[in-house]
């Protein structure tokens, strides 16, 4: 029988998931309403500090929440699927930014040689 803490676990997880699901390039019907007004705020923030800055933090911010998006992902999947729960560390954070980086190439090389295309493409 699961405890209750393991059943907190399993619905945080299940939210922290859904959350990166929205964050994530895995959604790519999200970016108008979630990820550009996100990068849009991070950008503007950052431009009071850095003026002449403002595309590149833009394209920093997006990123960012991509992400962001693919680490919160995984690490709710682990609060789902791992009874024992080990805590969130500096090697954690790396591990997890690490797949994520991974994941962005893989995606970034599917669009760039063509295999995902925008769906008007097919047509």
């Amino acid at each position: 029988m699961e405890s209750i803490t393991n059943k907190s676990h399993k619905k945080i997880g299940g939210l922290i998931v859904l959350l990166g699901f929205l964050l994530s390039p895995l959604s790519w019907w999200n970016d108008l309403i979630i990820n550009i007004p996100l990068a849009y705020l991070i950008a503007t923030g950052l431009t009071i500090f850095f003026p002449g800055y403002f595309a590149m933090f833009m394209i920093l911010g997006y990123w960012l929440t991509n992400v962001l998006g693919l680490v919160l992902m995984h690490r709710g999947g682990q609060l789902v699927i791992h009874d024992d729960q080990h805590p969130y560390n500096i090697h954690s954070v790396i591990k997890d930014l690490s797949i994520s980086l991974v994941y962005s190439l893989i995606l970034g090389i599917i669009v760039m040689t063509g295999i995902l295309k925008l769906p008007t493409e097919y047509f």
